[in-house]
């Protein structure tokens, strides 16, 4: 003897009035949440975050692809550039968007459970994630990274240098070098080393002091793409800087320095006669 069992009305079906967005309401109400969706939703806004600045990246690459010859930065700076994006994209995109965003959101869903075992911890992961995204990026702002406002800075006092003495401007790069290798190290022991007892009892940041954070990336991010607005508000102050040096100890700034080998080149044939 079988039994049929009768399913409700599907037609009268409604979705329920409280759900995972509208449960609570107000920015402290996601920021200390626990529910698994809303933490998918926070890594979902965090790697787009961070897929603009890859793509950025992406942008200058394939800008410089356009043409065979070295339009838009050089082939040193091209590697840098596709290996910043490479870091990016990979580590703070690609590897959190699988685990953290769909599996935050589906896999609880799809074993029957109503949350995660430990809603804390999980919801820890994603402060450990921005934090750590936010010091990478900062971490390749002082390597001289393309892309970023250290670039900028370090390739204008490294050429200037170069133009001037040589082997000061070596030595110079050797030291970006080990600067290189000290942040490194310096990212692993933050993130990866063992806590003393002193870092045990230091404070962790406010929610002022990380929301300046999202400014200065901006800021970074806008200076090592396009540092022209800077750079004209600076030009006219250098110039009568460097002007005034030359009066007060005699010297001159190089040709190359100042543009006069390609006017000299220009006003002058094929002969080298004017």
């Amino acid at each position: 003897m079988s039994t049929i069992v009768s399913l409700p009305d599907q037609s009268t079906a409604t979705l329920p009035k409280r759900s995972y967005l509208n449960s609570e309401y107000g920015l402290k109400s996601w920021l200390l949440t626990g529910d698994h969706k809303r933490i998918a939703i926070l890594y979902l806004i965090s790697i787009t975050f961070f897929f603009f600045i890859g793509g950025a990246m992406a942008g200058l690459i394939r800008l410089e692809l356009l043409t065979p010859q070295t339009d838009l930065m050089a082939a040193d700076t091209y590697n840098k550039l596709f290996t910043m994006h490479g870091i990016i994209m990979v580590f703070l995109f690609l590897v959190p968007s699988v685990p953290a965003t769909i599996g935050n959101f589906v896999l609880p869903i799809m074993l029957g459970a109503r949350d995660l075992a430990f809603p804390k911890i999980n919801l820890l992961s994603w402060y450990l994630y921005i934090v750590a995204g936010i010091f990478t990026v900062f971490v390749m702002a002082s390597i001289g990274l393309p892309g970023l406002n250290g670039f900028v800075g370090e390739f204008l006092i490294l050429s200037g240098t170069f133009l001037v003495h040589r082997w000061w401007a070596i030595a110079a790069t050797l030291g970006t070098v080990l600067a290189a290798v000290y942040l490194l190290w310096m990212y692993q022991q933050v993130f990866h080393g063992k806590p003393d007892r002193e870092s045990e009892k230091m404070r962790d940041l406010g929610w002022s002091e990380r929301l300046i954070m999202v400014p200065l990336i901006v800021i970074i991010v806008f200076l090592g793409v396009y540092p022209k607005p800077v750079l004209d508000r600076i030009t006219p102050s250098v110039n009568q800087l460097l002007a005034h040096v030359d009066q007060v100890t005699h010297t001159h700034q190089p040709p190359a320095a100042t543009g006069r080998i390609a006017s000299s080149t220009a006003s002058t044939g094929r002969g080298g006669q004017p």
